[in-house]
């Protein structure tokens, strides 16, 4: 005979779980088996708020798009706002660092546009990137994001730095530096 609580399956929030018709023929028939479903719930739904290390290192980074840029059609025209909210979305399916990402007013580099700058906390500080150009380093920002693997790398190396803390002020540990 089958209990009615093996459709069991990850519930979002435990009122929801607790109205479920599993919970529901548990609560009649089994005070044992409704206090499991009740448990196995509440760990669900403290794992689903809960978010992993890489999105409370990322959701103080930012990545913004000069929306000057784009509407100007720097480039060709390319816009890279829908790949890096593309790659966000992955990254953070994959729980790994995924910075938001957001539309920024002018930057100043509208000649080597379009541009995409990674800021860091409450005042948005820009951060220079390991692994940008002397031209990106000068602008604090990625330049000539022209094409989709160029937003790639600039969400690649913005998320790397977000995961490794750093900051407008360069590296939060400088020992990890010199390694």
């Amino acid at each position: 005979k089958t209990h009615p609580c093996t459709c069991l399956r990850p519930f979002v929030a435990l009122p929801a779980a607790m109205s479920h018709p599993a919970a529901v023929a548990c609560r009649r028939q089994s005070p044992l088996a409704f206090f499991m479903l009740a448990a196995i719930a509440a760990v669900t739904m403290v794992m689903t708020s809960n978010p992993g290390p890489a999105a409370a290192m990322a959701s103080n980074y930012r990545i913004r798009v000069c929306e000057k840029c784009v509407g100007r059609k720097q480039a060709g025209g390319f816009n890279p706002m829908p790949t890096l909210l593309e790659m966000k979305g992955e990254a953070a399916a994959a729980g790994w660092p995924a910075p938001e990402v957001e539309w920024q007013d002018c930057m100043g580099g509208c000649a080597l546009g379009p541009n995409v700058r990674l800021v860091e906390g409450p005042y948005a500080l820009p951060v220079v990137v390991e692994g940008m150009e002397a031209v990106e380093q000068t602008y604090k920002a990625f330049v000539q994001v022209s094409n989709e693997q160029q937003a790639q790398r600039a969400f690649g190396l913005a998320s790397r730095a977000a995961a490794a803390g750093i900051t407008a002020a360069g590296p939060k540990d400088s020992s990890k530096v010199d390694g």
